[in-house]
């Protein structure tokens, strides 16, 4: 998750944010508003955040348990993967000896939630859980309306980027229709085909 939002950061020159600024949660409602956007899908699941998030509040779609299970898995990588990143940012290869080590899970064989953490990481998921529940009950409401406002809003702008290029698209084919009526240049339309399809062929795809 921190590899890839580094590495996309630094190809295009964004100000890269700091595990610090994350585990502020709501305190910092900018960094956890990214926060959700970027990793939450990971932890729910991608369809379902893509179907709740636009109607629903966080807190209907994700746990406690959830947010601190991010936030552990993000501290608990966060130096390797952002020094993945900056040296893919640079095309060089992070040879296996250099890399840096995870902070509870160096040991670990195993991606299975709460696998090869030891002692320590369960403590500190157990303390990220508390921390994440006082956080939901004094600033949750808040950030939940906030967030979904946002969500909405993203909404509204993807489907006015959809139809405005299905209204190109349309103004595109009515273009093509006008050539295809006139017959003086029907055989150029055929050529526009790259021969792979007949004027009448062209003509029934338009509609004409």
């Amino acid at each position: 998750m921190t590899y890839y939002y580094y590495h996309a950061e630094l190809a295009k020159g964004g100000e890269l944010k700091e595990l610090e600024d994350y585990k502020k949660l709501r305190q910092n409602p900018e960094c956890f508003k990214q926060l959700c956007d970027e990793f939450m899908p990971c932890v729910v699941g991608r369809s379902k955040w893509c179907a709740e998030s636009y109607h629903k509040e966080l807190s209907q779609i994700a746990t406690a348990t959830d947010e601190a299970w991010v936030l552990l898995v993000l501290e608990n990588s966060w130096d390797l993967w952002k020094q993945m990143a900056e040296w893919e940012s640079r095309k060089e290869v992070l040879p296996k000896e250099e890399r840096k080590a995870t902070k509870w899970t160096a040991g670990a064989t195993s991606a299975v939630r709460y696998e090869g953490w030891g002692a320590a990481g369960l403590q500190a998921y157990n303390e990220i859980v508390d921390q994440v529940r006082e956080d939901r009950a004094a600033r949750g409401r808040d950030f939940n309306k906030s967030f979904l406002t946002y969500k909405k809003e993203e909404r509204e702008k993807m489907r006015s980027g959809k139809k405005r290029r299905r209204d190109e698209s349309q103004d595109d084919q009515l273009t093509l229709v006008n050539i295809a009526n006139d017959a003086s240049v029907l055989s150029d339309v055929e050529e526009d085909f790259n021969g792979g399809l007949t004027t009448a062929r062209a003509t029934d795809m338009l509609g004409v």
